[in-house]
């Protein structure tokens, strides 16, 4: 099974899939007493998925053309996110990415670490 970023399709699908629902609250101390607490709305949605990159038979250079260069030129940019799970699809907006190279599976693979978040429209600059 497979998830989409735009048009990239990734080879393995995500072993762990976070969302993150902050608020933005303010806290004003008030002597004697627990601080006022003022709920100034919600922060952006972010979801943060991790998965390992690795196909049999493809070497490191390989992998890194077709997939970690193409999301590294997709950085601070909106995606849309395609996953089997289709409550994360939609418009996003790629904030991060950690790539870990190891050795797993029996062959050269990359952890890949991806942050995205979410708000109610979104503006790139």
């Amino acid at each position: 099974m497979s998830f989409v970023i735009d048009t990239l399709t990734m080879p393995k699908y995500p072993y762990s899939i976070t969302e993150t629902n902050p608020s933005d609250i303010k806290a004003y101390p008030f002597p004697g007493s627990k601080p006022i607490l003022i709920s100034m709305g919600l922060k952006s949605k972010v979801l943060e998925i991790e998965c390992w990159l690795v196909q049999a038979g493809q070497t490191k250079a390989y992998l890194e053309t077709t997939y970690i260069t193409p999301l590294k030129n997709k950085l601070h940019n909106v995606v849309t996110l395609n996953l089997a799970d289709t409550r994360y699809d939609g418009s996003w907006i790629f904030d991060s990415l950690v790539v870990q190279e190891t050795y797993k599976f029996g062959t050269r693979a990359f952890k890949l670490k991806m942050k995205f978040m979410q708000g109610s429209s979104h503006t790139v600059i």
